[in-house]
């Protein structure tokens, strides 16, 4: 609730609301690698450093982690993972020497809270030149791998931190036989990826290189080539399902009351998409309640009790229903049938009638009407008529017993009263 009292609003918390509290606790760095004050440190270490919680990954950057020698700042990139930031060098360090990382307060966690003090750490690099050749520690896909997405990024991981303008579409190929394929080379710390310009080609062989012009931040090149091979699975199944068949077929007449609708399809469905909102019956626009239910291709619809005599029913199958590759049906299918038995019949032209023809031997409490409705609903009212169960509506009951007997109104006449109300006993 609030209350306004010029430009002041006072808001009152409902006492029900459940009181979550905020979250004003500054994050800490908890682990750095390399450990503060660490020597020895190899000349391509990628510097990591954990949070106490997670973090705003849009303030861990290049202008919040940094990496100094002396005054110098070294050149890398800052990522930010799983409470994570990671500083990618660009270039090797230099041997025995001390380098200073710092964390500033303008990094926040996901709530907004600060460092309570820029954080440093020190380390100090090896003596000995970086003189191990890079290796590839594995790729992705692997090699041999089958049934791989047409639109799959390929990455190579390597043993070491890599220097970015040494991979490139040179150094990094991938190839359809003899047939280069053209796409575009990125690298991240350790990790290079090739990224084609157009979908590949389903169920065909590819060859991925990187070649000895690859080298790691010390500029030590990869020893030989490294290729690896990968096959692609099929195409991707982008073609909507369609409905082939119903039963009953569209138009259909003299269909029994029993009927159980059916819809075959053009190809599997995705069984969870084939239910009682996408696959719909109604009378008019009164929907019939039923249970839906689906086997390989055909979905079938129960009523959950008798259609109506003589009677024009709708189905429906929306674009809800989708295939198991997730295609919807780019339109509702929509189809027609009539029930079988007699004419439809009219309560004001075809009972009233014969309710005038009782009346005329006796006062009933139904108290007719000279207008359709008010009469019908004196009919409902009393129970004379109950439109959703005609068994038990006392005008049934007594026509099914012989009354009036004979002679006095015809059976046909006495039928007609029947037949209405078994097709639904309408205020028609």
């Amino acid at each position: 609730m609030a209350i306004f009292s010029g430009c002041e609003k006072i808001v009152f918390r409902n006492p029900s609301d459940p009181i979550i509290p905020t979250d004003t606790t500054p994050p800490t760095i908890t682990l750095t690698d390399p450990a503060n004050n660490a020597t020895g440190v190899a000349l391509t270490k990628q510097i990591a450093i954990t949070f106490s919680e997670a973090m705003d990954s849009t303030t861990i950057n290049s202008t919040t982690v940094t990496l100094m020698q002396g005054t110098t700042p070294v050149a890398g990139t800052v990522r930010y993972k799983s409470g994570i930031a990671t500083f990618s060098l660009l270039s090797s360090l230099t041997p025995n020497v001390v380098y200073i990382a710092t964390v500033t307060t303008g990094a926040k966690d996901v709530a907004g809270n600060a460092l309570v003090s820029n954080y440093t750490f020190s380390f100090t690099t090896t003596s000995t030149p970086d003189t191990t050749p890079p290796t590839v520690t594995s790729t992705d896909p692997a090699s041999s791998a089958t049934g791989v997405s047409l639109t799959k990024v390929v990455t190579v991981n390597f043993s070491k931190g890599m220097t970015a303008s040494t991979l490139n579409s040179s150094t990094f190929t991938l190839k359809q036989g003899t047939t280069s394929v053209t796409g575009a080379v990125a690298v991240s710390g350790t990790a290079a990826t090739f990224t084609p310009s157009a979908s590949l080609t389903a169920n065909t062989a590819y060859t991925g290189t990187i070649t000895t012009g690859a080298k790691d931040l010390s500029g030590n090149a990869i020893s030989a080539n490294y290729t690896f091979s990968f096959t692609t699975g099929a195409a991707a199944d982008l073609t909507p399902p369609t409905v082939v068949s119903t039963t009953p077929a569209n138009n259909a007449t003299g269909i029994a009351i029993s009927q159980v609708i059916s819809v075959t399809f053009s190809e599997a469905m995705t069984a969870s998409t084939i239910i009682t909102s996408t696959f719909t019956l109604k009378k008019g626009t009164s929907a019939v309640s039923g249970t839906v239910t689906y086997s390989g291709t055909t979905a079938t619809f129960t009523p959950s009790a008798a259609l109506t005599v003589s009677t024009v029913y709708t189905v429906s199958i929306s674009t809800g229903a989708k295939d198991l590759a997730g295609n919807a049906m780019t339109v509702s299918s929509t189809w027609n049938f009539t029930t079988t038995g007699p004419p439809p019949l009219s309560f004001s032209k075809d009972v009233i009638p014969v309710l005038n023809m009782c009346e005329s031997c006796h006062n009933h409490g139904w108290s007719p009407s000279s207008n359709a409705s008010t009469y019908y609903n004196n009919l409902v009212s009393r129970g004379y008529v109950k439109p959703t169960s005609y068994t038990s509506s006392t005008l049934y009951n007594k026509l099914q017993s012989g009354h009036p007997g004979s002679g006095s109104i015809s059976k046909v006449n006495t039928d007609k009263i029947i037949n209405w109300m078994i097709q639904g006993s309408l205020n028609n």
